[in-house]
């Protein structure tokens, strides 16, 4: 009976994990997509109005918070490329106000 009740726990632990990976593979996948699209207007900020700007610093800053607290394999990068980033917004925020 213990036996039984043993391997009924183990394989619950293993199905949650199992059932975990994916959860955390989509949310790697949404930074990711929204990393790419931030990072990859940079060339185009400067044709942008004073309030869009303002508004890409605040997704950038939202996405900074969200990759602090993920295990995204590449944490470090994505933070050293996010501020910069936010300084070159902030830079053109300057030039246009």
């Amino acid at each position: 009976m213990r036996h039984s009740i043993r391997l009924i726990v183990l394989a619950w632990c293993i199905l949650s994990i199992m059932l975990s990976i994916p959860v955390m593979a989509d949310d790697n996948d949404d930074i990711q997509t929204e990393f790419d699209a931030i990072c990859g207007i940079m060339e185009e900020v400067d044709g942008y109005s004073v309030e869009e700007v303002h508004g890409l610093v605040e997704r950038i800053e939202t996405l900074e918070a969200k990759v602090k607290t993920s295990e995204h394999p590449r944490k470090k990068v994505l933070l050293f490329r996010l501020k910069k980033c936010r300084e070159f917004c902030q830079f053109i925020l300057e030039t246009k106000e």
